[in-house]
C-alpha cells in the first residue's frame, strides 16, 4: 500500500472524528433573545441594593446572551448604553468601562447595517457614554484616556445643535480643572458652554452649572465682582427654577449661590446691599426650604448666618452657631461615611464574585475543551494504531538515512544558533556593564555634589551656636540618613528593573534612539502596570513631574492626541 495514500485516509478519518465529536455550544440569535426576555423579567423585580448577589449573576447571564443578538441592533444598543449607566452609578467605574466600550464597539462595527431612525435615536446615547466613559477613566486615575474621551465627545457634537453641545464643554471644563488643574483651558471651554447656552437656552438649568463653574475661578482669583454676579444671577435662576418645577429639589442649589454671595458682600464690607440680600435670603429660606427637613439645607443656611453674623463682627453669636454647624456636619458626614463604607464593601464583594463568575466560566469552557481533545486523542490512536503496526518497519527502513541527516544538519544548525546566542549574550553583558559604569559616574557626581552641600551646611553648623546649632545637627543627621536609606533602597530596586527590562531598553534604542535611561524607566515601569502614583513616588518625584515626564515621552515617541501612552508601550 503506497504510504501517502494510506496517511491521506488516516488524515480524512481523523476530520470525520474531530467534526463528529464537537458540541453544540452556540445558540441562534433568536433563541438567545427569548432567554434574554425571560431574565429581564427577573432582573426587574431585583435591586443590586437589596441582592447584589443575584442581580450580579443576572446580568452576567444577560450579558452573556446579549453577545449572541444580531437581529435586533436598537435592542443590543440600549443593554450597552443603560449597562454602563447602571454600574457608573454605584460607582463600578471599571464593569461601566467595559459597558460603554461595548456600546461603541458595537455601534462600530454595525453601523453600515443601521437605518437613520436608529442614528438619530442612538445620537444622544452617543454623546452620553462618551460622557460617561470619561468620568469612569478619570475616577480610575487614566487621566490620559479620560482626557480623549472628552476630545471624542467634543469632536462628535462639534456638528450638532442641541443642548449636549454645551455639556460636553462644560464636562471638559470640570475634568480639567478638577483633575489637571489647568484653571486657564478650563475657563475657555466654560465660556464656550456659557455663551452657546445664554444664546439657546437661557432657561436650561445647565446653565446655572456653567455659571457656578466661572464663579468659582473668579472667586479663587479673587475677581470679586465678576463672581458676585455670577453667584447673584444663580441664586435668583434657582429660585425661580425651584418654583416653576417643584418636583425637582433645588434648595441646595439656591442656597449654594446665596452664601457665595453673601460671603463676596462681606469681604468686599458692602453691609447694606448684604444685609438686604440676607433677608431676602432668610425670608426665603422660613417660608420655602424649612418644610424640607433636609440637614444640609439646614447646615447651608447656618453657614449663611455665620457670615452674616461675621460681617457685623458679633463674634460671640458666631462662635456659638459654629459650634451648632460643626455639630451638624459631624452628624451628616456620619452619616455619608456609613453609607461609602457599606457601598464600598458591596464594591468588594462584587468584585470578588465577579472573579469567581468569571473562573468557574472559564474553568468549565477548558474542561469541555479538555474533554473533546480527550475524546479526539484516544479514537485517533485506535485507528492510527492499527496502520502504524503494518507500516513502521517498511517505513522506518526507507525514512532512517534520511532522518539521520537531517539530523545532523539540524545539530549543525543548533551549534550556530548557540553561538550566535552566546555572542548576543556577550554583547549584550557588555553594554550592560557600560551602562552600569555610566550610572556608576553619574551617581559619583551627584554624590559629590551632595558632599559639598553637606561641607557648606558643616561650615554654617560650626559657626552657629546655642539651641540652632543643635536644630541644624539634628536636621543635618536626619538628612543623611533620608539620603543613605533612599540611596541604597533606590540603587537595588532599579538594578533588579534594569535587569528585567533589558531587552525592552534594546527595543526602546532601537525605536527611539533619543530617550534618556530615566525615561527608559519610565517606560519599564509603564509596561509593567504600575500606576502613577507609585511610579512618582518610586522615582522620589511629584505627580505634578511625573506627568511633565509623560508629556515629554509622549513628544520623543511622536504620539497624537489620540494615542494613548500606556497602550502604546505595552503593545511594543
Amino acid at each position: 500500500m503506497n504510504i501517502r495514500i494510506t496517511h491521506f485516509y488516516i488524515l480524512v478519518y481523523c476530520c470525520i472524528l474531530i467534526v463528529s465529536c464537537r458540541q453544540k455550544d452556540d445558540i441562534s440569535s433568536e433563541e438567545a433573545l427569548i432567554e434574554y426576555k425571560k431574565l429581564q423579567a427577573l432582573h426587574t423585580k431585583i435591586t443590586y441594593q437589596n441582592d447584589r448577589e443575584a442581580w450580579l449573576e443576572l446580568s452576567f447571564q444577560r450579558r452573556h446572551l446579549i453577545s449572541k443578538i444580531n437581529t435586533d441592533h436598537e435592542f443590543v444598543l440600549n443593554f450597552y448604553h443603560h449597562s454602563g449607566y447602571q454600574f457608573r452609578i454605584y460607582e463600578l467605574y471599571r464593569e461601566s468601562l467595559n459597558m460603554y466600550k461595548a456600546f461603541f464597539d458595537y455601534y462600530d462595527t454595525h453601523e453600515a447595517e443601521f437605518s437613520p431612525e436608529i442614528k438619530d435615536t442612538f445620537r444622544q446615547s452617543r454623546t452620553f457614554d462618551y460622557r460617561g466613559a470619561a468620568v469612569a477613566y478619570e475616577k480610575l486615575g487614566m487621566l490620559d484616556s479620560a482626557f480623549l474621551e472628552h476630545q471624542k465627545n467634543l469632536t462628535f457634537i462639534k456638528e450638532t445643535d442641541n443642548i449636549f453641545k454645551p455639556a460636553a464643554h462644560n464636562d471638559f471644563g470640570m475634568f480639567l480643572v478638577g483633575s489637571l488643574k489647568d484653571t486657564t483651558l478650563a475657563l475657555k471651554e466654560f465660556n464656550i458652554a456659557y455663551k452657546i447656552t445664554s444664546a439657546n437656552y437661557p432657561e436650561h438649568d445647565l446653565i446655572g452649572s456653567i455659571r457656578n463653574n466661572i464663579g468659582s475661578i473668579y472667586l479663587n482669583q479673587n475677581n470679586l465682582e465678576k463672581a458676585y454676579e455670577l453667584f447673584n444671577s444663580n441664586y435668583f435662576f434657582y429660585k425661580k427654577y425651584l418654583h416653576t418645577y417643584p418636583g425637582y429639589s433645588y434648595e441646595l442649589k439656591v442656597l449654594v449661590s446665596a452664601a457665595k454671595v453673601i460671603e463676596i458682600l462681606r469681604i468686599q464690607n458692602k453691609i447694606k446691599p448684604l444685609n438686604a440680600f440676607y433677608d431676602d435670603v432668610n425670608e426665603f429660606y422660613r417660608t420655602s426650604l424649612i418644610p424640607f427637613n433636609n440637614p444640609k439645607v439646614k447646615l447651608l443656611f447656618l453657614n449663611i448666618e455665620m457670615q452674616y453674623l461675621l460681617a457685623y463682627q458679633e463674634f460671640k453669636k458666631s462662635h456659638q452657631l459654629l459650634q451648632t454647624i460643626n455639630m451638624l456636619t459631624d452628624s451628616i458626614n456620619l452619616s455619608e461615611s456609613s453609607s461609602r463604607e457599606k457601598l464600598q464593601s458591596k464594591m468588594n464583594e462584587l468584585t470578588l464574585y465577579s472573579i469567581k463568575s468569571k473562573y468557574t466560566l472559564e474553568k468549565e469552557q477548558k474542561e469541555a475543551v479538555l474533554l473533546n481533545q480527550r475524546l479526539i486523542i484516544w479514537l485517533i490512536s485506535i485507528v492510527s494504531l492499527g496502520f502504524l503496526g503494518v507500516l513502521t518497519f517498511e517505513y522506518y527502513r526507507r525514512k532512517q538515512q534520511i532522518i539521520i541527516a537531517r539530523n545532523k544538519q539540524r545539530i549543525t544548525e543548533q551549534d550556530l544558533e548557540i553561538a550566535s546566542f552566546r555572542n548576543t549574550q556577550l554583547n549584550l553583558e557588555i553594554e550592560s556593564k557600560k551602562r552600569d559604569l555610566s550610572d556608576f559616574a553619574i551617581n559619583l557626581t551627584q554624590n559629590q555634589e551632595w558632599a559639598k552641600i553637606l561641607a557648606s551646611k558643616l561650615d554654617q553648623l560650626k559657626a552657629t551656636k546655642g539651641r540652632e546649632r543643635k536644630k541644624l545637627m539634628d536636621e543635618f543627621e536626619d538628612e543623611v540618613l533620608k539620603k543613605t536609606t533612599f540611596d541604597t533602597n533606590t540603587k537595588e530596586f532599579f538594578e533588579r528593573l534594569d535587569k528585567l527590562s533589558d531587552s525592552f531598553y534594546s527595543l526602546l534604542h532601537s525605536q527611539f534612539s533619543d530617550l534618556s535611561k530615566t525615561e527608559k524607566r519610565l517606560c519599564s515601569l509603564i509596561r509593567l502596570k504600575i500606576e502613577s502614583n507609585n511610579i512618582a513616588t518610586i522615582q522620589n518625584i511629584t505627580l505634578g513631574s511625573l506627568n511633565t515626564s509623560r508629556y515629554r515621552l509622549r513628544k520623543k515617541m511622536n504620539l497624537g492626541k489620540e494615542d494613548d501612552l500606556d497602550s502604546f508601550i505595552q503593545s511594543l
